[in-house]
Parts: structure tokens; C-alpha cells; sequence
């Protein structure tokens, strides 16, 4: 008995193992390369989309204490914490600056930061107190900070500091060889800034603030120069 033959079924399972073959197949080098490119590009699209999603969610680092406004109720009742770069002195000294023998010469100048500034008055009075003062050290509770410079002959120089923690008074002591009361030092404090916390408060707020001393050393007496 004659069978018949599945024509057709034999021909779909040719096709079938010939579509097998072509897919298992190696590609063409230049599609391999296309293929290659393109999973690159998804695996760098999916790390950038990766690092920007961490990094926005990365929550932002806190304020430090010195960039939250205190807004105190009254003056009194500030608080003087240390604050980066809130005293900045400009100095300008006289080409004929602590002349001595004919000769003019640099001298030393201490830079006091003062959590109270009675005992350093004291000491500014009399010549041997001034030349306690210039020694530059922390001669008492009340120095929060305490730095030493040299200035020259005809210099102009901007000297910045840190706020100290605590300091509210800043003073300077010039070692000239004519050393006198009343010329050789200068004492300030640190401004107090009033504001209104809104536009429609009645009462005021207040911060501390920076302070700038524009200081001219003449050729025997230290002197302020013009405004904050």
C-alpha cells in the first residue's frame, strides 16, 4: 500500500531547521560590531541613569552653625560663635614707618580678639602694660584668639581672620620704638546687625557681624581710617 507523502510538513520543517541554523549562526563582523556598539550604549545609559538618580536623591550636606541667622530678640542676648573670615583688617604703613637712628624699621603687630576688653584697657594705658600686650600671648580668660604679624616700611597688605569663638572685641597693639600710651593701640568690637525678621514685624531681630578696620600705621602712632 502506497503511503502519502506529508509534502507540505516537510517543507515547514525544513524552513524551520534552516531559521534554527541562521539564528545560532555567528553574525557578520560588521553587524557583531553594530550589536557590540549598541550594548554598550545601554549599559552606559542605564549607569548615568543610575548615578543621577543617587545623586538626587543624595540628601543636601546641614548648614553649619555660622550660616544659620541667630535672629536674637535683643542684643543681649547673642551668642558669639566662631565664624570663617569675619575680621578683615587693611593695613597701610607709612614709608616712614618706626623710624629709629635714622633708619626706619618693620614692626610687630599683635591682633587680639577679646571676649571682654577691661583688662587689655588696663594694660593700654601704661608703657610696661603695652609691652605686656606685645608679647602676643594669652595673657588672660578674656583672649579668645591672639595673632602676630610684621609690617614693613610703606606696605599695604589685607590681613583675614576667623572669628574666634566667644570674641566681641578686636584690638591691635603696634610695637613702635617710640612706645606710647594712647598712640600704639586701637580697640573695636564686632558690629551687632539689627533687621525685622519680616517687612511686617514691629520688633527687630538681631545677628552678629563681620567687621573690616581700615588701619593706617603712621610713622609713630597706629590710627583707623574711615568707616566699617
Amino acid at each position: 500500500m502506497n503511503v502519502p507523502r506529508l509534502v507540505g510538513f516537510t517543507r515547514e520543517k525544513r524552513d524551520l531547521n534552516a531559521g534554527a541554523r541562521a539564528l545560532w549562526s555567528p553574525m557578520p563582523d560588521g553587524l557583531e560590531a553594530i550589536a557590540s556598539h549598541r550594548l554598550f550604549a545601554i549599559v552606559l545609559a542605564v549607569g548615568l541613569a543610575a548615578a543621577q538618580l543617587a545623586c538626587a536623591s543624595k540628601p543636601p550636606p546641614p548648614p553649619k552653625p555660622w550660616e544659620i541667622a541667630q535672629n536674637a530678640p535683643s542684643a543681649s542676648q547673642l551668642v558669639w560663635t566662631y565664624m570663617p573670615k569675619a575680621l578683615t583688617i587693611k593695613l597701610t604703613a607709612a614709608a616712614d614707618l618706626n623710624p629709629f637712628e635714622g633708619d626706619n624699621h618693620t614692626i610687630l603687630l599683635c591682633v587680639y580678639q577679646l571676649k571682654t576688653p577691661t583688662l587689655f584697657q588696663e594694660l593700654a594705658r601704661t608703657v610696661g602694660g603695652l609691652t605686656k600686650l606685645l608679647q602676643c600671648e594669652n595673657f588672660d580668660p578674656s583672649v579668645a584668639d591672639v595673632q602676630r604679624l610684621f609690617i614693613t616700611p610703606g606696605e599695604e597688605s589685607t590681613q583675614v581672620f576667623d572669628r574666634a569663638e566667644g570674641a566681641v572685641n578686636v584690638a591691635l597693639v603696634a610695637g613702635y620704638y617710640q612706645l606710647q600710651p594712647g598712640n600704639s593701640a586701637l580697640l573695636d568690637s564686632y558690629p551687632i546687625l539689627k533687621s525685622r525678621l519680616h517687612v511686617w514685624s514691629i520688633s527687630s531681630v538681631y545677628n552678629p557681624g563681620p567687621l573690616t578696620m581700615n588701619v593706617l600705621l603712621s610713622a609713630n602712632s597706629i590710627q583707623r581710617m574711615g568707616l566699617n
